[in-house]
């Protein structure tokens, strides 16, 4: 046993294959003429990626139900009601909301969803559910101030009217699609 100094390693001494430590804590192999290799690879896997969506909605059979019985009246009574709640500055969030419903309302569609998968420099996968980047919220304010209230109702109207009938109901779907983007900008 040799005396070592503090803050330093032991002194290690070589008997026949194994190193043992000075300070006697016991044996550790070593490998005698054999080279040490160190090496690194960036390993690149092709990967596949794949996102599924459950549709949470309700099928065909009840939806079309839904549509004769209640969504056609409904939709007409919450488009009145979320103009009017558009006209007043206060319960603008509620005409918001409602006219982001109305396809909801009309059809029980539910809401769709956008998925983004990106892949970082380091192969670090993202995938991001959401709504899509929106425009600045005051040119969505001066849009709605200036256009989106009038066109808004004018979309509405016009879209009730074609879904009324069963000829201009994809037509009318999918402006009540739009309504949104035509009161306030919004991106979907």
């Amino acid at each position: 046993m040799s005396d070592y100094v503090a803050g330093e390693p032991p002194a290690a001494q070589e008997t026949g294959g194994a190193v043992e430590l000075a300070s006697g804590a016991g044996l550790a192999p070593v490998d005698a003429g054999l080279p040490t290799v160190s090496a690194s690879a960036n390993v690149v896997l092709n990967q596949n990626i794949v996102v599924a969506h459950r549709k949470t909605g309700s099928n065909f059979f009840v939806r079309a139900i839904w549509y004769l019985f209640v969504g056609w009246w409904l939709t007409g009574l919450a488009i009145g009601f979320a103009w009017l709640c558009a006209l007043s500055v206060v319960l603008l969030p509620i005409a918001y909301l409602v006219v982001n419903r109305i396809p909801t309302l009309l059809t029980l569609r539910p809401r769709s969803i956008q998925t983004d998968v990106a892949v970082d420099l380091d192969g670090t996968v993202r995938i991001t559910t959401g709504g899509a980047l929106q425009r600045p919220l005051w040119q969505r304010a001066m849009w709605f101030v200036f256009v989106g209230w009038w066109a808004c109702g004018l979309a509405m109207f016009v879209a009730y009217a074609l879904c009324l009938t069963l000829l201009g109901l994809p037509a009318g779907l999918m402006i009540f699609n739009r309504v949104p983007a035509v009161m306030t900008l919004q991106r979907n």
